[in-house]
């Protein structure tokens, strides 16, 4: 099933989906679902398509196909898995329970927006720290590249090499001195 939420202002549409998956195969069927099942047989009326729709708590929602509540106009829509519509309108004229349908649908619309805003906010945070990274970079290949001739010309310079004696020739000098 999937709801749809149109707001009232100039906010694009919400969109959710809500789906229950099927039971594992290797789970026996309720023994209510298979008396329900022979009874719609029985009556030579159509078996749904997902056993689901027979369970009381997932039944409705297996059975729709979508749920547009339109904010604007007031209205919900509800489309069947058989193509079938059915529509009724709701916070006109004061109602109390519409009233109260119009606040929770307005602090949805409202958390969804603050939630969009601030993956927006992390979203650009994130580009703004890979940007200085790369600039990091940058700058470290620029001083590198930079120092790098003077490295190459200081070492055309050939430092005299000094050498050290080895163990052995030490001890002969100082043998040699006695």
């Amino acid at each position: 099933m999937l709801l749809k939420l149109i707001p009232a202002r100039q906010e694009p549409t919400i969109h959710f989906s809500l789906c229950f998956k099927e039971l594992p195969s290797d789970l026996p069927t309720p023994p209510s679902w298979t008396s329900q099942l022979s009874h719609l047989m029985h009556e030579d009326l159509e078996v749904p398509v997902t056993l689901l729709s027979l369970d009381r708590a997932a039944g409705v929602t297996c059975l729709l196909e979508d749920v547009t509540l339109d904010m604007e106009k007031g209205e919900v829509r509800c489309r069947f898995i058989d193509g079938s519509v059915d529509s009724w309108y709701f916070g006109a004229g004061g109602k109390v329970h519409g009233d109260a349908l119009v606040d929770a649908l307005e602090g949805i619309v409202r958390n969804v927006k603050e939630s969009t805003l601030e993956d927006e906010r992390i979203t650009r945070a994130r580009e703004q720290e890979r940007e200085k990274e790369r600039q990091k970079a940058f700058e470290r290949s620029r001083s590198l590249s930079l120092s790098s001739p003077s490295r190459i010309r200081g070492s055309s310079k050939n430092p005299k090499h000094k050498r050290q004696r080895s163990l052995f020739m030490h001890i002969v000098s100082s043998i040699g001195y006695v």
